[in-house]
């Protein structure tokens, strides 16, 4: 079976994974970014899709399908510029569920140290290390988004107590989505190598977090 989880990202060589919906009955997957690091003389790259189904093989193989995305190829000579492919449909094939066991440590199963020592040896290498440190920084960003959406929400459920609890349903259903979305621009823009890791894994948090606070702010002197 095909072992992802929602909102985790996940390794299966030489690819590493980050779907935003699964839908296991069904084998459909939404909002799929997927990304390999430079090995040799196979050049990085990142996949985005908006959907996809995946199946498995007689032997074993697992196949993604994957639909209505872009494919970036990172310019192994310029890391900075990518050549970019639009497609309707694509399809990936990845191991078997048994070479699978045999894979590589999964970098979240990794403590901090250990990443950062793979960072090391990468760049020692010559190796691009932006996806991986992309990967090290959304691991805490994660972690930070609980209270951040708390203290986002305080200022929002002071109001729905004033207007009902419909308006209170929307204004939750409003900031999910919208943290949703920085987070998926942000590793985006991240991951192709637009901005640096850091701020692209912190995005998400720090636009949400400036915007709780003014809200904050507005609501203490009203």
């Amino acid at each position: 079976t095909l072992q992802l989880e929602e909102n985790i990202l996940i390794d299966i060589p030489p690819y590493t994974f980050l779907c935003y919906e699964i839908d296991r009955d069904n084998r459909k997957l939404g909002e799929v970014l997927i990304f390999r690091e430079q090995e040799g003389d196979e050049p990085a790259l990142s996949i985005t899709a908006r959907s996809g189904i995946w199946e498995t093989g007689a032997d074993g193989t697992l196949t993604l399908k994957l639909f209505d995305g872009t494919i970036k190829h990172q310019d192994p000579r310029d890391h900075r510029k990518f050549s970019s492919i639009i497609f309707e449909q694509h399809s990936l094939k990845l191991q078997s569920p048994v070479e699978l066991q045999d894979a590589d440590r999964s970098i979240e199963a990794m403590t901090g140290a250990e990443i950062r020592e793979k960072i090391r040896g990468m760049k020692e290498r010559g190796e691009p290390v932006y996806q991986l440190k992309t990967r090290y920084h959304l691991r805490s960003a994660l972690a930070g988004a609980v209270p951040i959406l708390l203290i986002t929400g305080i200022p929002f459920g002071i109001r729905a107590e004033k207007k009902g609890k419909t308006i209170g349903i929307g204004i939750s259903i409003f900031v999910i989505a919208a943290y949703y979305f920085l987070t998926v621009t942000g590793l985006k823009l991240a991951l192709d190598g637009y901005i640096p890791p850091l701020p692209g894994a912190w995005l998400a948090n720090t636009i949400t977090a400036a915007f709780g606070s003014v809200m904050i702010i507005k609501s203490y002197y009203r």
